[in-house]
């Protein structure tokens, strides 16, 4: 297996990135919203965690859990369960700071660069070589089975997001399928379909129809650049590459490249989709919030986005469109063998330890997140329409939504595969989201996309 460069090589080319990032020249996103709080409280020890005398300490912890009231799925959650936790525990002191989720890898990636990171904070697989090389995050698998029935609290699988040449270094709150479509049954039926076309072939033969109609097909909001990728292309992919290539892909041995003749054509046929005006003109300057509203005020017939927008749907959509809205799986593709159950999925994002953090310190920090990612976070979660990593007990099904009961019944057919942007080096999937607003708007050919991805891998690789 390939070894990323060394830590002191990415962390510099990661400050020239953000460097260019403030001048205007690298993003779309704006500055980094933040919004800190300052939460001081002190209490006696009620977690496991603590494994001697009462629970004290003091941590920071960096995320992109909003506490706004119209918040939903797993920002709901986290809320719910750190503010009882701060509650129960007045002698944990914890400095909360609120990153916009559009905004929160650049932060990240800045406070990399600069060795300035918070004592907690969430990251994906793809910062982890740099991360872990860097020596600056602890591996948190010890410390979890040291506690009676931590590890037993989260579903298989739950670590696998973000292990590291073997070994887990994020704690995870989720689990969840990265792709879901969401569309207006009475809309399609107008034009002619009795539900979201089944195949590709069958939904670029519809889209004429649907925009004759006066609606935009399928919604889409990429300002972000991560919904184009993340929540349709790594689905749509699957249908042309199996978890066999993805694997050659992850370890650099050359059984896999990104210029194979199947991952061009799966470039070539999701470029086709736009081509044909499958999205909306202005997909590269809104974001996922205004892609949904385009849903919601009824001047799209669907989009495409994870799970986390079915508990958005059963909180925010107006009656009348969710009356009408119904949940599948992204399109097969004829003639290629990737089955329409397969969709990118898992955990994901999940929480780091500072590896500077000690002591009564650390025993809080790991107290509270035991406290917001296993026990009663799972069965909240559930409430809220989302999926955590945890198991659930004694779910009373009369306060579930009967909609996320239908996504329910949907996830239970999918077989999760591997998310690009979870497992794969930042340095590429930096590059494949940028190419992905070029390619969508034919300002990049399918051949030149491919050509640089896989020279960000090989750059990425020794």
């Amino acid at each position: 297996m390939r070894k990323v460069k060394k830590w002191t090589t990415i962390l510099a080319a990661a400050a020239m990135t953000m460097g260019m990032m403030a001048c205007g020249t690298g993003t779309t996103s704006e500055e980094p919203k933040q919004q800190e709080t300052d939460q001081t409280e002190e209490a006696s020890v009620t977690e496991d965690a603590a494994t001697e005398g009462d629970l004290k300490g003091e941590f920071s912890i960096m995320v992109f859990h909003s506490d706004d009231p119209s918040a939903t799925d797993a920002s709901a959650a986290y809320w719910i369960m750190a503010n009882k936790f701060m509650e129960e525990n007045p002698d944990v002191i914890i400095n909360t700071e609120y990153v916009a989720h559009d905004d929160y890898e650049t932060k990240l990636k800045t406070l990399i660069a600069g060795d300035s990171l918070p004592d907690v904070f969430l990251t994906k697989g793809d910062n982890l070589p740099t991360l872990v090389e860097g020596e600056m995050i602890l591996p948190v698998l010890d410390d979890i089975k040291s506690v009676p029935g931590w590890y037993e609290s989260y579903v298989p699988g739950a670590f696998d997001d973000g292990t590291y040449e073997g070994e887990a270094y994020t704690i995870p709150f989720q689990m969840q399928a990265n792709t879901v479509v969401v569309y207006n049954e009475k809309v399609w039926a107008d034009c002619g379909y009795d539900e979201f076309p089944a195949t590709y072939q069958e939904l670029l033969e519809a889209v004429p129809k649907v925009k004759e109609a006066g609606y935009v097909p399928i919604a889409l909001g990429n300002s972000g650049q991560w919904v184009a990728e993340g929540a349709l292309f790594n689905t749509f992919a699957y249908r042309y590459v199996d978890k066999a290539w993805f694997d050659g892909i992850k370890s650099g041995d050359g059984s896999a490249k990104f210029t194979d003749p199947q991952f061009v054509q799966a470039l070539t046929d999701f470029q086709a989709l736009a081509t044909a005006g499958a999205f909306n003109d202005d997909m590269n300057s809104i974001d996922d919030s205004e892609m949904t509203a385009m849903y919601y005020n009824g001047t799209a017939a669907s989009f495409i986005n994870g799970a986390w927008a079915v508990s958005d749907i059963i909180k925010n959509c107006p009656e009348d469109i969710k009356a009408n809205t119904r949940l599948c799986l992204m399109p097969s593709v004829d003639g290629q063998s990737g089955a329409r159950e397969n969709v990118s999925g898992g955990a994901g994002w999940g929480y780091c330890l500072n590896s500077k953090l000690e002591g009564d310190n650390k025993k809080a920090a790991e107290a509270f997140l035991k406290y917001v990612t296993t026990g009663e976070y799972a069965n909240v979660c559930l409430e809220q329409g989302y999926f955590s990593a945890a198991v659930s007990s004694d779910v009373d099904d009369s306060k579930l939504d009967p909609f996320f009961k239908e996504y329910k019944e949907i996830e239970e057919t999918m077989n999760f595969m591997p998310i690009f942007n979870v497992q794969l080096p930042s340095e590429l999937i930096s590059e494949e989201w940028a190419d992905m607003q070029e390619l969508l708007i034919n300002k990049m050919t399918p051949d030149e996309m491919a050509e640089r991805m896989q020279q960000a891998i090989e750059d990425t690789y020794e």
